[in-house]
């Protein structure tokens, strides 16, 4: 409630703004992670954070997209794409927006893809992959692939074989490739599939481990490699399994790591790189209920950190670094 009440302060009060003795910064002033949006009890969010790999501050803007849950963003190398989401009620949104040093913008396009949630975006170069998400028919899961490239979107090409349509997907993009994993079907059926883009062409992988089955996992990429973590996953038999484990992907091989302590059991959370670390925020834990926590990943270790101030607890948002 305290994180609450503080995030409403700095709607109220403008672009400077004190919470607890905190000004609210302009958008110039971030140079790390961005988190944006998401879902908390009812509410969508439009807010902005930015996470320097010690404190977070809210980001004041004088334009920002609408309150979404849900979006994908990702980074082109001069800033950050944003794409998708829904608020509340519908339907799945179609603008495009882009974060500078400057702040939010909307860029006029003549062609967009077409809206959808549960997308993902991974940087590739100085461009920017969308792959699947569901399109604003009930359950529609997509199969299409998007290019973001000089401020504008343009189909991607997809030769040969192509993945099953999916949402709820994990990305990342290593070396010249994007990388997925696993996500669901139109009919509900989950998947532990790994997949390589690029060139136009997609390339199933096979490795003889890899993370099970599951849906709103989180995908980022550390030093040539990319990591895995949470998600969920549903057995008619077993049940429900929210996950708690940490895999990495080289190129070759998925390995699931085994650190001493690891954040709880989650999905719909963030994950974004900062540097030599991996930064974790939010989600929705095995009740329901939005989480508020941060951690970091050094590539060997998770550890919690505790800053004075931190974004209201949520799932479903959007966090990247430029």
């Amino acid at each position: 409630m305290k994180n609450v009440l503080l995030l409403l302060a700095v709607v109220a009060c403008g672009a400077r703004t004190e919470i607890g003795g905190t000004i609210a910064k302009p958008s110039g002033t971030c140079s790390g992670i961005v988190l944006f949006g998401g879902y908390a009890n009812g509410v969508v969010l439009n807010d902005t954070w930015c996470f320097d790999g010690t404190s977070w501050s809210p980001i004041a803007t004088s334009n920002a997209p609408t309150g979404r849950q849900d979006p994908a963003m990702a980074s082109d190398g001069q800033g950050l794409v944003l794409y998708g989401g829904v608020g509340t009620p519908g339907p799945n949104f179609t603008d495009t927006w882009t974060w500078t040093p400057s702040g939010w913008s909307e860029p006029t396009l003549a062609s967009p893809p077409p809206g959808r949630i549960w997308t993902a975006l991974a940087r590739m170069g100085s461009q920017v992959v969308m792959y699947g998400g569901e399109g604003s028919d009930s359950l529609q899961a997509l199969d299409d692939v998007w290019v973001w490239s000089g401020g504008a979107w343009s189909a991607g090409t997809t030769e040969g074989l192509v993945p099953q349509a999916r949402s709820r997907h994990a990305m990342a993009s290593l070396h010249d490739r994007i990388v997925v994993f696993g996500g669901v079907t139109s009919g509900e059926v989950e998947l532990d599939d790994t997949w390589l883009w690029g060139d136009g062409a997609w390339v199933p992988v096979q490795s003889l481990a890899h993370p099970a089955a599951r849906q709103w996992a989180a995908m980022t990429t550390l030093a040539q490699t990319v990591v895995l973590f949470g998600g969920y996953g549903f057995d008619p038999k077993a049940g429900n399994t929210y996950f708690d484990d940490t895999w990495t992907w080289d190129g070759a091989t998925w390995t699931q790591a085994q650190p001493s302590t690891s954040p709880p059991a989650r999905y719909r959370l963030t994950l974004a790189t900062l540097g030599d670390r991996i930064v974790l925020f939010g989600g929705e834990d095995e009740n329901g209920k939005p989480l508020g926590d941060t951690w970091t990943w050094d590539g060997a270790a998770w550890t919690e950190l505790h800053p004075a101030i931190s974004p209201p607890p949520r799932m479903g948002a959007a966090m990247a670094s430029p």
